[in-house]
């Protein structure tokens, strides 16, 4: 690390937007800039609910700029749409993939550009850097507010203008100083409630998250998926966007902009659940290792997939089940047990709701 007499010079309001320009051109969609102050209101939030699901556990990190790189002096936070629309789904039965995860995996193209950034910086200010797309400590969301992007909406989602929720997150922290943006600071949600009444599992409320019990949690933890939330999955087999699909800054939001994230033949949006249960693990590599969904497994999406055949109705969903209560895997065994029972309750109730 370079000594203070050796920092970078600070970047003025000029330089900022020719910087805003290339970062732009690197291929994100919105870019902020903010200081490396600690983000107080989230450390002390955090120190009263501790570490979430899926989250870092070393929480003073989370909010300091300086612990992620000594001597840092800015953080730049970018966006970048990931929002398609969905493909027709073809009849039989079939599951359903979050948007975030049908097409290539974010990780990979959003690190790959935050380093062509950083390169930059070295190369024309001798600054020092670090990158971090969703695996690193920073609270992307809450530094991407601060630097201006956009605002959190009540289904804690940020909510960037023109583009929507529909956007992966990215943060950068330098030793340069740069001229800051100014924070956002204006409303976004008004009076609309439509994300918190979807809700399957009601685990909304207005700017708060119960994670343990969202299914985009639930359908990607180990082990079983809850009994009390696996009919609020319906055919979810990885994520949910109930939240988000709902959200009026959605629908008119900017889609289809970045072709790497646009659907891939396999698995696609909406996997077939024969080929969900048969696949071996090489299929599970070709299918799965581009994607956002790989990092759990083939029995995640097979567990999941049975729970989807438990909630099915049509046709055929029977005999699937019944191939998987012989399992093996006591997970998956118990899950097609689940789903058999449901299956079967459902097609004997349906005669009656059919009169």
């Amino acid at each position: 690390m370079a000594s203070s007499a050796e920092r970078p010079a600070r970047l003025d309001e000029s330089g900022r937007e020719e910087l805003r320009s290339f970062i732009l051109q690197a291929g994100f969609h919105k870019v902020g800039f903010t200081d490396a102050s600690v983000l107080e209101k989230e450390r002390a939030f955090l120190a009263q609910r501790g570490a979430g699901p899926f989250e870092p556990t070393d929480l003073p990190e989370r909010t300091d700029p300086t612990l992620m790189l000594s001597g840092a002096r800015s953080v730049i936070a970018v966006a970048l749409s990931y929002g398609h629309p969905d493909p027709e789904r073809e009849d039989g039965l079939r599951g359903r993939l979050s948007k975030y995860c049908r097409g290539l995996d974010y990780h990979d193209i959003m690190l790959e550009r935050l380093n062509s950034v950083a390169a930059k910086l070295s190369r024309d200010h001798g600054a020092e850097s670090c990158c971090f797309v969703d695996t690193g400590p920073p609270l992307e969301r809450a530094f991407a507010e601060k630097a201006g992007l956009g605002r959190a909406g009540k289904n804690t989602n940020l909510i960037v203008p023109k583009l929507g929720s529909w956007v992966f997150l990215g943060v950068l922290v330098t030793d340069l100083e740069i001229v800051p943006d100014r924070p956002a600071d204006y409303s976004i949600c008004g009076s609309c409630r439509l994300c918190l009444d979807a809700c399957p599992t009601s685990c909304l409320e207005e700017w708060v998250l119960d994670s343990e019990n969202c299914l985009g949690y639930l359908n990607q933890k180990y082990d079983e998926v809850p009994v009390e939330h696996r009919e609020a999955m319906g055919d979810w087999l990885f994520g949910c966007d109930i939240c988000q699909d709902v959200c009026p800054h959605n629908i008119k939001a900017a889609s289809a902009i970045t072709p790497e994230f646009a659907p891939l033949p396999m698995p696609g949006a909406f996997p077939d659940l024969a080929q969900m249960l048969e696949m071996t693990a090489d299929q599970f590599e070709d299918w799965f290792r581009p994607t956002a969904a790989d990092w759990r497994g083939s029995s995640t999406i097979k567990r999941n997939a049975l729970v989807a055949l438990g909630n099915s109705r049509e046709e055929g969903a029977a005999v699937l089940i019944e191939s998987m209560l012989n399992s093996p895997d006591p997970i998956l065994r118990e899950h097609a047990e689940w789903a058999a029972e449901q299956h079967k309750s459902a097609r004997r109730e349906a005669p009656r709701e059919e009169i």
